[in-house]
This record gives structure tokens, C-alpha cells and sequence, in this order.
């Protein structure tokens, strides 16, 4: 464990320098208001402007802009000013709504060469197919903070290019929190909720709801060799692909509770692989997670392609009722064949399926009851085959209250460090 704490310290230091690069803003407040105007206003409380991207074209850095209650039809707002904070006032209900069709690629807001940006407090929506935020698409930015938005995507994504809610281009030091992220109706909506693409690195991504989304909730698209991601304390569900795809190097998956992700199309609750020859997740944590009926499988390490993959951490999980089509609960991919030696480190997780034994695959071979895969690949010693009895007793299972662990539950003090096996459910999700 002295080595795992070693590794842990490299992405705790990438927090640390996150938090000391932040500085707020301090400079003039600005006021945008229903009632104000362009023309005659000031940006000052009394005489407010009336729309947020004049307001946009006439800060300077370290400003802050407040928006008050209201629906604000606005698109391609251009975020340019560094050190600046963008907000509701009071609390305020705002709505910023781009109203862009299915087929735009134009976003709602449009944040690129800047650093050190918050937007708080904001419901935003339009983003057509392209999405509602787009940060560092062209110059790159750093230390952009999205915190305590509602941000959602309307009708289906048509776009070719990966249609998606928030996408980080050429971002560092960036972070999504407290925020709740969802489409406007069912899970056949055909977006992703968080797209990262291979200039993106330092994400973090905490405490946040996201939900009723057609893809991927959370896409690491091609991955970074010092990617540093760190995905943790979010309420992940009714997904319609995959919760967490990971392919970036040295990053944390930590306390999310992810329920219900996958389809007959994808693999489903967390994947961690090399897409496209890209670096594919290696030295990464993926601790203390609960997953609950997610279809194709709950974690998967690897493709069958893939021997890009190693060294990654698997530890202190509840994988529950994951198998489908073949796909149990864990599945490596490939495991000790020949010249692919992963170097992972599995165990103290908790298997159950509540209608078969099965709950380790080694891809491309049998399906593997916790005993015979402990025998097997000498991974796994202090994990359990057992029902982990979460607090619900109704079988439906629809808040994240219900994935409590009862009393008497198995995984009670049985992980590694002391804790309860699986997420720690109370601090997961948004916090109020």
C-alpha cells in the first residue's frame, strides 16, 4: 500500500498546484439585468445592461459580471477576459438559452484563451449539436471553473463531430462542480454529457448529478500521457452508453455512484482502454466506486486490441447485477496471454449478480465465479462474492439514498483503508 499512496501523491500535488494557480477576481462589478439597456446602462446596479454579451465586450480582467433573474435568449458568448466571474445575482434564477437547432455548431458559451474563469450559479441550455460550453477550442485556457450550474441539452445531437453538453479542448487546470448535467428528456437523447479531447489534461469533475443522457456521461475521448484526471463524488445514471470512459494516464476514479448505464451497443459502467492507438489509462485509481446494473459489464480494463494498458489500481468497488450478454461484473481484456502483462492491482472489491455466480471475465474465455478467478490469476484475495444488502429493501432502486450499505452489510469496514467497501454515498452528487 506504501507504493499505491506514492502514486496518489502525484495527482494530490496536481490539486494542490490547481488550488494555488485560482485567484479571484478583483475587479469591478458589472450588473446585467431584464430591465437594463444597452444604450443607456452602465453595468452599475441602478442602470444594469440587458444582455450578457455586451456585458462580455466591455469587462476588464478580474471583473465580475452579475446576471439577474431571467431568460436570456443569447448565443456565442465569448468569454475572453482573464481573472473574471461570471454569476447569478443573489441566487437568482437565470436562464441563458442559445436556441440553437439540432444541427448548429454554435455553443452558448465559448470560453478560450484565458485563465482563471468561474461560472457560477447559471442554467444553461441551446447549445445545439455542438453543445451548451466549449472551453479552449482554439488558443487552449487554464483554471476554468464551472460550479453550481444546471446545464442541458435540448432534442437529439445530429452533429457528426460527437455531439456533446461541455467539451474541453486545449484546457488544464479545469473543473466541473457541483453541477447538474442532463438531457431534456429520456436517455435516448444521443449526446455526451462531458466530452475531454487529447489537448485536455488536470480535469476535475466532483460532486456533480448527471443524468438522462444518450451517450457517455463522461468522455475522455483520446486521452493525454499526463492526463490527471480526477473523476470523483458524482451520481452518475440512466446512461445510455457508457458512465465513465477513461483514456488518459494517471487519473483518479473515486466515490461515484454510477446506476443503470450501458446498452446492447456499449460496454457499460466504467472503461478504461486505449481508443485509437492513444494512451489508454494506465497508473490510474479506480477505488471506491459503487456500480449497479450497468449493462455489458461494470468495469472493463482493456480491449481486445489493446496492450496499452497497465498498472492500474482496482480497488475497494461494489459491482452489483452487471452482467449482461456475456459481460459480468469485472472483465480484463486481455489478461496474462502472451506478451501483454498488465501489472494491475485487484482486490478487496465486492462481485454480486443476483441471478448467476459469474462475475470475472477474461476476454474471449469463460466467465469466472470469485473463487475459481482468485485461484486463477492470484488477483483479488481479499474481495467478496456476496449480496452487499444496500438499505433499500423496496427493489426499486431510484434514489442515491437507496445504495446505502445496511448495518449488517458484508462490505461494512472491509475495504483497504479501513472504510466501507464503495462509494461514500452521502457525499456523493451535488451538495446543496
Amino acid at each position: 500500500m506504501l507504493s499505491i499512496n506514492r502514486n496518489m501523491s502525484n495527482l494530490i500535488f496536481s490539486l494542490i498546484i490547481f488550488l494555488l494557480f485560482s485567484t479571484l477576481a478583483l475587479g469591478d462589478e458589472y450588473h446585467v439585468s431584464k430591465r437594463g439597456s444597452d444604450l443607456e446602462g452602465n453595468g452599475s446596479l441602478e442602470k444594469p445592461w440587458a444582455t450578457i454579451s455586451y456585458a462580455l465586450s466591455r469587462i476588464s480582467e478580474g471583473d465580475i459580471i452579475f446576471i439577474h433573474k431571467g431568460v436570456y435568449k443569447e448565443k456565442n458568448l465569448k468569454v475572453r477576459k482573464s481573472h473574471v466571474i461570471i454569476t447569478s445575482y443573489e441566487k437568482d434564477d437565470v436562464v441563458i438559452d442559445g436556441g440553437q437547432n439540432i444541427y448548429s455548431n454554435i455553443p452558448v458559451m465559448d470560453i478560450d484563451k484565458v485563465k482563471d474563469v468561474t461560472i457560477k450559479g447559471l442554467k444553461i441550455t441551446g447549445g445545439g449539436g455542438i453543445g451548451c460550453i466549449i472551453i479552449g477550442m482554439v488558443w487552449g485556457c487554464s483554471h476554468v471553473t464551472i460550479e453550481g450550474c444546471e446545464i442541458w441539452a435540448k432534442g437529439r445531437g445530429n452533429t457528426a463531430n460527437n455531439p456533446s453538453i461541455i467539451r474541453f479542448y486545449n484546457a488544464k487546470y479545469c473543473q466541473i462542480r457541483n453541477c447538474k448535467i442532463h438531457s431534456d428528456g429520456v436517455r435516448t437523447n444521443t449526446r455526451t454529457a462531458i466530452k475531454i479531447w487529447s489537448g485536455a489534461s488536470h480535469i476535475i469533475i466532483e460532486n456533480n448529478e448527471i443524468f438522462n443522457i444518450g451517450l457517455k456521461a463522461i468522455d475522455d475521448k483520446h486521452g493525454s500521457e499526463e492526463g490527471h484526471l480526477i473523476i470523483r463524488y458524482n451520481y452518475i445514471h440512466d446512461i445510455g452508453h457508457k458512465g465513465i470512459n477513461l483514456n488518459s494516464n494517471y487519473s483518479i476514479i473515486e466515490d461515484n455512484l454510477i446506476v443503470r448505464c450501458g446498452s446492447e451497443h456499449d460496454t457499460g459502467a466504467i472503461v478504461v482502454y486505449s481508443e485509437e492507438g492513444r494512451p489508454g489509462g494506465s497508473y490510474s485509481y479506480i477505488v471506491h466506486n459503487t456500480i449497479f446494473m450497468a449493462h455489458k459489464g461494470g468495469i472493463l480494463l482493456g480491449s481486445a486490441e489493446c496492450n496499452r494498458l497497465f498498472g492500474c489500481i482496482v480497488m475497494n468497488n461494489i459491482i452489483v447485477n452487471c452482467y449482461r450478454q456475456g459481460h459480468p461484473n469485472l472483465e480484463i481484456s486481455p489478461y496474462l496471454k502472451t506478451p501483454y502483462n498488465h501489472q494491475h492491482l485487484i482486490d478487496y472489491n465486492l462481485y454480486y449478480n443476483w441471478n448467476t455466480n459469474i462475475v470475472i471475465r477474461e476476454y474471449d474465455n469463460t466467465g469466472y465465479t470469485l473463487p475459481a478467478w482468485q485461484y486463477y490469476s492470484h488477483q483479488d484475495a481479499h474481495s467478496i462474492q456476496a449480496d452487499p444488502m444496500f438499505i433499500n429493501k423496496s427493489g426499486h432502486f431510484e434514489k442515491k439514498q437507496d445504495f446505502i450499505l445496511s448495518p449488517n452489510s458484508p462490505a461494512k469496514g472491509m475495504a483497504s483503508d479501513g472504510r466501507d467497501l464503495g462509494a461514500d454515498i452521502p457525499h456523493v452528487g451535488i451538495h446543496e
